[in-house]
């Protein structure tokens, strides 16, 4: 499997980040030409978890609204490499 995320990755998948960083780092994930399809998905995949497990009880409405809209950027990469898988993602997202 993969590399957990660097350093300027994590960076950028706190809820403190600019919106600007995670996409910088979700169009570097979504160039690399030596990653097939689904390892750049995987890779992005890993961000989204990454995100979401920051979350726990303690944290406010607030904080959960700024980790989806990240989440919806993630999102958003995927669907340029697989539309169908990307339309889903964000489907499911909005039903919560």
């Amino acid at each position: 499997m993969y590399a957990e995320p660097n350093k300027r990755e994590l960076k950028a998948l706190t809820k403190n980040a600019s919106k600007d960083d995670l996409n910088k780092i979700v169009e570097k994930v979504l160039s690399r030409k030596n990653m097939s399809v689904s390892q750049k998905i995987d890779r992005l995949l890993l961000f989204d978890h990454t995100l979401h497990g920051e979350l726990d009880r303690d944290h406010t409405v607030k904080d959960k609204k700024i980790i989806m809209a990240r989440s919806r950027i993630i999102y958003r990469g995927i669907k340029k490499i697989d539309k169908k898988l990307g339309d889903s993602f964000l489907l499911h997202q909005d039903d919560e």
